[in-house]
């Protein structure tokens, strides 16, 4: 009907997503079993630099600390507030409790 209404634009060209290597085993179309991987294989990723942030304060540092802190943000323009100061973590990297 397409083809006599003469609007080639509205056909489209469909593949078979479903033929796959088991499709055509279960149709006695492969002479070997076909290998299929447990796993999706995954994309390499290169070894990157860790990346530069900013260094952190934390409230249970000593007070010595705290003025280098200080020094190094004023020498870098930044200027350093009591909201910039985080709370003392209470759990390390790993998920444990840290005492205090």
């Amino acid at each position: 009907r397409i083809e006599d209404a003469q609007v080639p634009d509205l056909l489209e060209e469909q593949r078979a997503k479903f033929i796959n290597g088991n499709t055509l085993a279960n149709m006695s179309m492969l002479k070997e079993a076909v290998k299929v991987p447990n796993h999706p294989l995954l994309m390499k990723k290169p070894p990157g630099s860790v990346p530069e942030t900013s260094a952190m304060l934390f409230d249970n540092e000593s007070k010595d600390v705290v003025l280098e802190y200080i020094r190094l943000m004023k020498e870098e323009g930044v200027i350093v507030s009591k909201s910039d100061i985080a709370p003392a973590p209470t759990e390390d990297r790993k998920g444990k409790r840290v005492a205090a």
